[in-house]
């Protein structure tokens, strides 16, 4: 019988699948906005931009409050979940390894 992570993998790959293209239509929608550019072009340029660390960040939040009307936190979190799930798993291993020296 399989356990529950190796049964979850599958699920968070195609969360993550879908995130990312959440993301890469923020990042167009911000681009045409933000540049008044057709949605084609800003679709081929987003696929461009989105892999500038800070210029696809910027675009895609800007994209995700202008265009679609998310408020500025729900956008940066958009594309700072990685970093906020990142110290959130730091913070269980460290609670975890603690404790674990603990009771050795």
């Amino acid at each position: 019988m399989q356990k529950l992570g190796e049964r979850l993998i599958p699920l968070v790959y195609i969360a993550y699948l879908a995130m990312g293209f959440v993301q890469l239509f923020a990042v167009a929608d911000g681009i045409s906005l933000a540049l008044g550019t057709p949605a084609v072009l800003s679709y081929i340029g987003a696929f461009f931009v989105t892999w500038i660390p800070l210029v696809g960040i910027a675009a895609g939040v800007y994209g995700a409050h202008a265009s679609w009307g998310w408020s500025w936190l729900n956008a940066a979190l958009l594309f700072g979940w990685p970093f906020v799930a990142g110290i959130v798993v730091t913070m269980i291993a460290g609670t975890a390894e603690f404790f674990g020296r603990k009771s050795n």
